[in-house]
């Protein structure tokens, strides 16, 4: 068979194909689920994006986001960004540079700043404070990024929305969330639903006077000036798996309620205050605070409970529950 003879051009064609193909494959395979996530991400006012324009390096600008949401790019002028997502506003700006500027233009946007998306967490965490929204986030990585929850965290966490405020929304003022009572619960507790993408929204919305939490009832309409209310109990997440689609959102408030706590007292080894928690009995109470001591009357136990605004005094047995503020007295034998 007679070789066909192939030119030194099209061998270096060759190669250079082969070499952008193995680049193209290396770029995507370093490519991270954050990367991608970056490019869902809404931008809002005072984001500082970087934009980049392939084989145009004179365009590329490092640009904040104004707080009408807008920015000024070279060759198209004014660009509207708020309430985009980063693909979107690739595309946007690609569109518009190949409108009689730029041959198939490539445009690549990532964020230097996250500015315009705050979510803001209080209560039993190690670092409380305010946290930038850089992608989808539940309630549980938000606490993770919060440090945890400090030893004297319950199982009670409190979420204050506002209606006004969408899914990566504009960038409107939050209610104050003041702590709950000792052991306490937010005003009211909102039904939980579960959408058609698995995510748990809020199903009632609360407006805050000086009454208090009120119900208002009415659809969502993105102007009213109420608060959803939802408080979600960490007992109940392995049960209930919806919680885990528990998405936080732009302006949302997150209070981590301390846990109550019940006292015990007496023939015990190690006297004082303990966390509550849900099915807790008087044997695991007693059990915290080191076990009885040998003078200890463990069937004489005396639980002092707050009933009505009155005390009463209660001769439980060891597997009973206790409750919040429960103060559990061992007495001492006889002899």
């Amino acid at each position: 068979m007679k070789r066909i003879p192939v030119s030194v051009f099209e061998k270096k064609r060759f190669l250079v194909s082969i070499g952008l193909i193995v680049f193209f494959c290396a770029g995507l395979a370093s490519l991270s689920a954050k990367d991608l996530s970056d490019k869902e991400y809404i931008i809002g006012p005072e984001d500082v994006l970087e934009i980049q324009v392939w084989d145009n390096e004179d365009l590329n600008c490092v640009t904040e986001v104004s707080l009408e949401g807008a920015f000024t790019f070279p060759l198209i002028g004014r660009v509207q960004a708020d309430g985009l997502s980063v693909s979107r506003l690739e595309n946007l700006i690609e569109e518009r540079l190949g409108d009689g500027y730029l041959v198939s233009p490539y445009v690549n946007i990532s964020i230097k700043e996250y500015n315009s998306q705050k979510v803001f967490i209080f209560g039993a965490v190690n670092k409380p404070g305010s946290y930038a929204l850089k992608r989808k986030t539940d309630i549980l990585e938000l606490i993770s990024q919060a440090g945890g929850f400090t030893d004297k965290a319950g199982q009670i966490i409190t979420i204050v929305r506002t209606t006004s405020v969408a899914p990566y929304g504009d960038n409107q003022s939050i209610a104050s969330l003041s702590s709950p009572s000792r052991g306490g619960d937010v005003a009211a507790n909102a039904r939980l639903n579960t959408e058609g993408n698995g995510e748990v929204s809020f199903k009632k919305k609360f407006s805050q006077s000086n009454a208090g939490l009120q119900d208002e009832h009415h659809t969502h309409s993105g102007k009213e000036t109420g608060n959803e209310v939802c408080t979600l109990d960490l007992s109940d997440f392995k049960a209930n798996s919806a919680y885990n689609n528990f998405y936080v959102k732009n302006g949302d408030s997150i209070y981590v309620n301390m846990a109550p706590q019940i006292f015990v007292s007496g023939e015990v080894k190690k006297p004082g205050e303990f966390p509550w928690e849900k099915g807790l009995t008087v044997r695991q109470a007693i059990s915290r605070a080191g076990g009885p001591t040998d003078k200890a009357s463990p069937r004489r136990v005396i639980i002092t409970r707050m009933e009505t605004g009155k005390e009463k005094e209660l001769k439980p047995r060891m597997d009973d529950p206790v409750v919040p503020g429960d103060v559990i007295k061992v007495p001492a034998r006889y002899f």
